[in-house]
């Protein structure tokens, strides 16, 4: 949402500060992308890391696993990875004295797993299975390094994916030492991928990737089903033992869609700055997150405001400019506390902009009674290609749901006098549903003010609900079109409304 590379791709990233500017690694096709920023916000790209060996190296397919990058001995230490079809993953190490210029360690690979703690035989038809990858490298207080990996114990049973969390020390960031893993998630992922670790009031976090693989996957009743993205769990002691939290989905997206993706955190002026890529056709570094301790064993994200510079045209008032669907049989009243929409049998909607696609917009609603209420984005004409000839709007609705207990965003068909929701053609299969839908429980009560922060940008979206991370979505709904306060058979009210329009990617 903030930055994406004109020349080459983009995958897991790793980002430093060098005491001067931030530095941004990143998968990009075969090589390693590198672009700097002084804000987060406005990037410059430089030319791409070519970390390829040549043929019968351990890096001739290229080093193009996940890493890291660290300072040591008035020098930048970079991990650069390779998988090989010959022999397990392996890392080797590369030094520079300011991040552009990168000389090879003479003996590469420093960091391969070995028995007995980590389990290294290669399977051929399956490189990545070995998993052995995406170092994190921490200097601890005992004045050593320590590298968090994922790894794998034993092989993949159908009882245990023997998926770990590796431990290994060096004094020198050469030589390494393995010890036990620092924690067991085979019993409910396949991968526990770019690792890492952060400590809060003297207790210890470590979170991963992962996604579902067929039943390997991850249902929770108070985030909701297939999720995929960043866990956590949480220990008193670094070493364990690990506990899952009730909540364990740090960022993601359910659906087993490849949303935010591959999160680390670095700690940047006393603040927990968590980053990450929204993975897609065409993936982009994210915005950055504040990580907090809410209480023992339970993080969540926090807004933070790099984009208020990227703010071209600001919107207020917008109550004040609403307009009233035609054949919508709701009322809409402009009183004391904002726009309240009323329809209690039915859907209801009032325009308050036009044609935008790219904003952040902030809005309190308050639900009275009933069912639902929430904003829709990017709402446009759509003619349904069925025998029919109709014609609809078809928008992204944020829903705040009372009944359901859950905050959504859904792709939906307006319905004329209903509001928003599905055709009857589609309920009788005339014409495919729009196919995107996210959602998370979230407790919502009538009479209570919930302060909304909706962010899309190009293809991604994100929601906020008083400044904490709710939900992420990726769309194909890119084009400007209307926003709209809507109402579900409910009563509600629409306060300090304000668009923020920003620049596309």
């Amino acid at each position: 949402m903030l930055f994406r590379p004109k020349t080459t791709s983009l995958w897991d990233c790793t980002l430093i500060h060098d005491g001067k500017q931030f530095h941004l690694f990143y998968l990009g096709s075969s090589q390693l992308g590198h672009a700097t920023s002084d804000d987060l916000v406005d990037w410059q790209e430089h030319d791409s890391i070519d970390l390829g060996g040549p043929a019968g190296t351990w890096n001739e397919e290229g080093a193009y696993l996940t890493g890291d990058v660290i300072f040591h001995d008035d020098l930048w230490h970079l991990y650069a990875g390779a998988p090989s079809a010959k022999h397990p993953s392996a890392y080797g190490l590369y030094t520079s004295p300011d991040l552009f210029d990168w000389t090879a360690y003479p003996n590469n690979p420093v960091l391969s797993a070995a028995e007995p703690h980590y389990f290294c035989k290669n399977d051929p038809d399956n490189k990545m299975l070995t998993a052995w990858r995406d170092p994190a490298i921490y200097k601890m207080d005992d004045g050593r390094y320590h590298a968090l990996l994922c790894a794998r114990r034993g092989p993949v049973t159908g009882n245990d994916t023997n998926a770990v969390i590796a431990h290994s020390c060096s004094d020198d960031l050469v030589h390494w030492e393995h010890h036990a893993p620092l924690a067991h998630v085979g019993d409910r992922v396949l991968f526990a991928e770019v690792p890492g670790w952060i400590e809060f009031n003297g207790r210890h976090y470590c979170y991963f990737l992962d996604l579902g693989w067929g039943g390997t996957r991850i249902h929770n009743n108070m985030q909701g089903d297939d999720l995929s993205g960043i866990y956590y769990i949480w220990s008193e002691q670094f070493e364990g033992p690990y506990q899952w939290p009730e909540s364990p989905l740090l960022i993601g997206m359910r659906n087993n869609y490849m949303g935010p993706w591959a999160g680390r955190i670095r700690v940047h002026k006393q603040q927990a700055l968590f980053y990450h890529h929204n993975a897609g056709n065409n993936s982009a570094f994210a915005l950055p997150k504040e990580v907090i301790e809410r209480a023992p064993g339970d993080l969540a994200l926090r807004y933070l405001p790099f984009l208020d510079q990227l703010i071209t045209k600001n919107h207020t008032d917008l109550e004040k400019q609403h307009k009233l669907r035609q054949h919508d049989l709701g009322t809409w009243q402009l009183k004391n506390e904002g726009l309240c929409g009323k329809a209690l049998a039915m859907g209801s909607s009032a325009f308050i902009k036009d044609q935008v696609n790219n904003f952040m917009l902030e809005v309190s609603i308050t639900i009275h009674k009933g069912a639902a209420a929430g904003i829709v984005i990017r709402a446009q004409d759509e003619e349904i290609d069925n025998a029919f000839a109709a014609k609809t709007d078809l928008g992204l609705v944020i829903c705040l749901d009372h009944e359901r207990q859950q905050i959504a965003i859904r792709e939906l068909n307006h319905v004329p006098m209903h509001g928003w929701g599905s055709l009857w053609l589609q309920a009788r299969g005339f014409s495919p549903r729009p196919h995107m839908e996210q959602a998370s429980p979230f407790t919502i009560k009538h009479q209570q003010t919930y302060f909304l922060r909706i962010l899309a940008r190009d293809e991604f979206v994100e929601v906020y609900i008083d400044d904490f991370w709710i939900l992420s979505a990726t769309t194909t709904l890119m084009d400007a079109g209307r926003v709209e306060c809507m109402v579900e058979r409910s009563e509600a009210c629409f306060a300090d409304l304000q668009l923020n329009e920003l620049p596309g990617l």
